[in-house]
């Protein structure tokens, strides 16, 4: 019974150890850190640039998805797919349609606003 309780102990801070000498660093953006961004100074003009006046307008609804309002774009950003869309994420439909991807400035605004 010792013996098996000394191994797990054993076990168990070699575990711990390995865990914490991961090589995996984690980033940030230095362009967006502690800035507040709004819908209506920031996202707005990147969406009405890139999606919501020429594909996802109101009257146009491409794939059924309006983008031309705060409500609209705010329940498309908590679904995650507007986010997954622009980044071009494995599985969605990379956004802007037949146009260059936004650029990561644009990308991490839009993902800070979220």
């Amino acid at each position: 019974m010792r013996k098996l309780f000394f191994s797990t102990i054993i076990f168990g801070t070699t575990l711990l150890f390995f865990n914490s000498c991961s090589t995996t660093k984690k980033t940030t953006s230095t362009t967006t850190t502690g800035t507040t961004f709004t819908y209506t100074k920031d996202v707005k003009p990147i969406i009405d640039e890139n999606c919501g006046t020429k594909c996802h307008s109101a009257e146009k609804k491409a794939d059924g998805i309006d983008l031309s309002n705060y409500a609209s774009v705010k329940k498309e950003s908590l679904k995650g797919d507007l986010l997954a869309a622009i980044q071009h994420a494995e599985g969605y439909k990379p956004m802007p349609k037949k146009a260059d991807k936004l650029s990561d400035e644009n990308i991490q605004i839009i993902a800070s606003w979220i």
